[in-house]
């Protein structure tokens, strides 16, 4: 979708350009895939992705695989100019992907033809880097604090906690720092994985499509699916869709700009990559400021289907408007 020229961004440097495009350079991440529950991911793509467009777009997971990513990024900087050369800075991350087709409807038949990750959880522990993955690309990042080792080949738990509230309308309504998931290696180091190395990205998205080939019957039965669709599943690789909105200052129940928003993201190199050896469980604390469980369908205690290890450096390039509201 086309659109006119806005206004200029005010900024307080008084600089013309763009932040976008973003590198993260230095990346490394934890990726522990998990099985998620279908009707909880489509009650959860149908109220953030397809009602706010009254139906639009369209957008429904295409698996009941979930990844819950943490990442630990040396650098994250602006490339062009005047904002790459005004600093840059570090950022941990903790986010749990969804993988989404786009669906498109010719009379009674509904195709899906287009992937791309949906994020309706993501932790970080800069700031800046909240604000900006918020105001510029819509994804809703709040600040956590992450431990996430700096060796993979000895990483025992990975941690997330976050201000959250236990339970509503209780006795304690205060938001304070609590630990929202842990995952733990469940092994000791001697379970004899597999510990092969990844060579390249390709090998990352043929496990990773072989996974969801193995559970082909957790497809959507009722959307025709291209047969080269799970060609394009490759992990950091492809489009991120977000719903970017902002409340209205007179009505916070209403929003005053609300838009499907689709950024690619592309993977430009690949150190390393390895699986991990040994099995690793998920321990999710159920709160209600931060419904997980409930919203991807996961328990509170849950194996690993898969885990890996990548050190890669990345590229956020400028997003596409899908759909913007016309109502404001």
């Amino acid at each position: 979708m086309s659109e006119p020229p806005g206004p200029r961004y005010v900024n307080r440097w008084d600089v013309h350009g763009s932040l976008v495009p973003f590198a993260g350079r230095g990346v490394q991440s934890f990726v522990f895939v998990f099985e998620g529950e279908r009707e909880n991911l489509e009650n959860l793509c149908r109220r953030y992705l397809t009602e706010p467009s009254g139906g639009q777009v369209e957008y429904r997971p295409l698996t009941t695989l979930i990844a819950l990513i943490f990442s630990r990024t040396r650098q994250l900087i602006a490339t062009n100019p005047p904002y790459s050369g005004m600093g840059w800075l570090p950022e941990l991350e903790a986010a749990f992907w969804v993988l989404t087709v786009r669906v498109s409807r010719d009379e009674s038949v509904a195709s899906a033809n287009h992937l791309a990750w949906f994020i309706p959880y993501i932790f970080v522990d800069s700031p800046l880097a909240m604000i900006e993955g918020r105001e510029i690309f819509g994804m809703p990042k709040e600040i956590g604090w992450l431990e996430i080792p700096e060796d993979h080949t000895t990483a025992e738990e990975l941690t997330l906690d976050a201000h959250a509230v236990e339970r509503f309308n209780s006795s304690d309504l205060q938001g304070r720092r609590r630990r929202l998931l842990a995952v733990t290696r469940a092994g000791d180091g001697t379970s004899g994985g597999s510990t092969g190395l990844l060579q390249e990205l390709a090998d990352v998205r043929r496990i990773f499509a072989s996974l969801i080939s193995q559970r082909y019957w957790l497809l959507p039965r009722d959307l025709n699916l291209l047969p080269d669709l799970l060609e394009d599943v490759i992990h950091h690789q492809g489009w991120i869709v977000s719903l970017k909105q902002f409340p209205d200052a007179g009505a916070s129940d209403q929003a005053c700009y609300q838009a499907i928003v689709e950024t690619p993201l592309e993977a430009t190199s690949l150190r390393q990559a390895a699986l991990l050896p040994d099995e690793y469980d998920l321990t999710l604390v159920d709160f209600d400021s931060h419904p997980i469980a409930r919203d991807l369908g996961l328990r509170a205690n849950q194996r690993a289907i898969l885990g890996y290890w990548m050190d890669f450096d990345f590229t956020f390039k400028p997003g596409t408007i899908i759909w913007k509201s016309s109502s404001r």
